[in-house]
């Protein structure tokens, strides 16, 4: 078949064999050797015309370079999977200088000669010097060479490196994003001196820099880099050269177009007392702003720096804001809870429909969403595909970034502050849209007058997942609510959503009145402790909802302790949907499931344990 098509007859043997003289051995092997690379030469051609003949073969070359240009972040995948599948992609490739103008030094052996091959395309160099310097330095120096083309720079630089990286006064005209991570290892350490970006760093000319991302580097407030940026970084500044808010501000004046900004680490240590916080000082607008990230820093200066911002913009930029508060009175809470409340913006008010707290020993951490977002249990999955799910969690999550996320920590926290600030908190947020509430606590829980004050009478709560704790929250369910012996009453009246299913509950008897949290339809119970909470309180609190035509709709119980299959039949009476995990725990070899009988109190009138077992509800705040 390749003789036909190649028009030609493949020549017969030759009569030399192995016991021909070596001279005649030699040129018979040189002769076939020749032949064997003229019949794959012309193979080659013939299936270079075939693969033409293909469907993607229709593609010009600079649709489908525009195509490997998707793939061109990751070397290991288009160099091979690319430029080695046949003779046109590869000179496609190949011709294409800006495929080969992403180079990255981990590992370095494709750089020289991508480097090479990107002739003057502008260049995206992403070097980890950390932990092969002696290998990859030589070559990232000769990238250097190239810094007037130069359009993105990320370096996680260690040793020589840093001094090379400080030593840079050749202008980059090209520049928009610069990424410096200095941070040591092998034990390597520098001073904060060695780190500073002086004056003549890149000559203080990047017109086109627009991205900035600073670890354990420093620069003056002054310096041009901090001109015109459209994204601001800086982590784990070292002290001495950190810029107080004022020098802060000042140099976000120079960023008019500025949409992120990430401080973490950043700003100076400084005392409450050695501190006074601006109340209304002159706002500096930022129109743009999207995304505002203060982590590591101290409760007052978190709030004196939103006191000197106003966001002109159309909504109010995402908020994460993890402040330490250095004393046990919330003085300093309250400071950063007024400056969030202050916040200026002169767009559309963001509404909130998903809320998650977390309250433990010495923290307390809040999270708001602009969408409704329901938590659940943490998948079990292995360490291999943690990446892929946080990949597909970060690009699937129905609820997106939190608009506000907030941590304060402070160890010197009395048992009831984490609560207080909370409430503080979530009564200064426009939560009139909440529709789904998520509360974890391991060790206090949220009191019955808590409950009632600051989510009782939200009109559109449908949902509520607890974790830890819900003595409390039950009791806020009741019919009739008690603290301190008053009778607590519902600030407007019921609210009934349309469309109510059927459920399976016994007869209702009609009552007039409202309820508290008129809008609960599906409740979640996490690691809830039934030895504590009992299941005839629980079946009583159900039972009055039904009655009062507010009934719900799905209860969910995950994880919980001292809860066994026999719960579910009382249970599916009262509620269409209960769905249990399965799991029954906390108990012993000892233990035996409880068998009730119907002289029992768990079918006793459920008038009983409106003071929950003998615990005033009003103790548990």
């Amino acid at each position: 078949m390749i003789s036909r098509a190649l028009g030609q007859a493949i020549p017969a043997e030759s009569e030399t064999t192995a016991f021909s003289s070596s001279d005649s051995v030699f040129d018979a092997q040189l002769g076939l050797d020749q032949e064997i690379v003229k019949y794959q030469e012309a193979i080659r051609a013939l299936r270079s015309r075939r693969n033409a003949l293909s469907l993607i073969g229709r593609l010009p070359p600079e649709m489908l370079s525009r195509v490997f240009m998707f793939c061109q972040r990751d070397a290991h995948l288009w160099i091979r999977e690319v430029s080695h599948i046949c003779r046109y992609w590869r000179e496609v490739a190949i011709g294409c200088p800006n495929l080969w103008s992403f180079i990255s030094l981990t590992p370095s052996r494709w750089a020289e000669e991508m480097l090479h091959r990107s002739k003057m395309a502008p260049l995206s160099i992403k070097a980890d010097l950390a932990y092969r310097v002696t290998q990859s330095h030589p070559i990232f120096s000769s990238l250097l060479q190239h810094l007037s083309r130069i359009r993105e720079l990320d370096v996680h630089a260690g040793g020589d490196a840093i001094s090379e990286l400080l030593n840079l006064t050749e202008s980059a005209p090209c520049l928009q994003s610069l990424i410096l991570n200095g941070n040591s290892v092998h034990g390597y350490h520098l001073t904060d001196e060695q780190r500073v970006l002086g004056p003549n760093f890149l000559n203080g000319d990047t017109p086109r820099l627009r991205r900035l991302e600073l670890t354990r580097f420093t620069l003056p407030s002054n310096s041009p880099l901090l001109s015109n940026l459209s994204h601001l970084k800086l982590h784990s500044v070292p002290s001495t050269a950190r810029l107080a808010v004022p020098e802060l501000v000042a140099a976000l004046a120079k960023m008019p177009e500025l949409e992120t900004l990430d401080l973490d680490n950043a700003l100076p240590p400084v005392t409450p007392d050695e501190y006074t916080i601006s109340t209304s000082p002159p706002r500096l607008p930022l129109p743009r702003l999207k995304r505002i990230v203060l982590t590591n820093a101290m409760a007052h200066q978190c709030a004196d720096i939103l006191n000197h911002l106003s966001f002109a913009g159309i909504l109010c930029p995402t908020m994460r804001i993890s402040c330490v508060s250095s004393r046990s009175s919330p003085s300093e809470w309250d400071a950063l809870n007024t400056a969030l409340v202050n916040v200026q913006c002169t767009g559309k008010v963001r509404l909130l429909r998903g809320l998650s707290l977390r309250m433990s020993f010495g923290s307390m951490g809040l999270k708001a969403w602009s969408r409704s977002v329901e938590s659940g249990p943490a998948p079990d999955i292995n360490k291999f595909w943690q990446p892929l799910s946080r990949f597909l969690a970060s690009r699937l999550d129905p609820a997106g970034v939190p608009v506000l996320d907030i941590e304060c920590m402070c160890h010197a926290y009395t048992d009831s502050e984490p609560q207080q600030l909370l409430v503080s908190a979530c009564k200064s947020l426009p939560l009139r849209d909440l529709q789904h509430l998520s509360i974890s606590t391991d060790y206090q829980e949220m009191g019955t007058q808590t409950w009632v004050d600051t989510f009782g009478n939200l009109p559109n709560l449908n949902s509520i997942h607890i974790t830890g704790k819900a003595n409390n929250f039950i009791a806020a369910l009741r019919e009739d609510v008690i603290i301190g012996g008053v009778k607590q009453v519902p600030a407007a009246p019921p609210v009934v959503p349309s469309g109510r299913r059927a459920s399976l509950r016994r007869p209702k008897v009609e009552v007039s009145g409202g309820l508290f949290f008129p809008a609960l339809r599906n409740l979640t119970l996490e690691k809830i402790d039934f030895a504590l909470l009992r299941l005839v309180t629980l079946q009583n609190t159900l039972m009055e909802r039904c009655e009062r035509k507010q009934e719900l709709w799905k209860l969910t119980l995950l994880g919980c302790s001292h809860f066994v299959d026999g719960y579910m039949a009382t249970l599916e009476e009262i509620v269409v949907d209960v769905d249990w995990d399965g799991c029954e725990l906390g108990f012993t070899d000892e233990e035996s499931e409880p068998n009730y009988s119907d002289d029992d109190d768990m079918y006793s009138d459920y008038g009983y344990g409106y003071g929950y077992e003998g615990y005033g509800y009003g103790d548990y705040f």
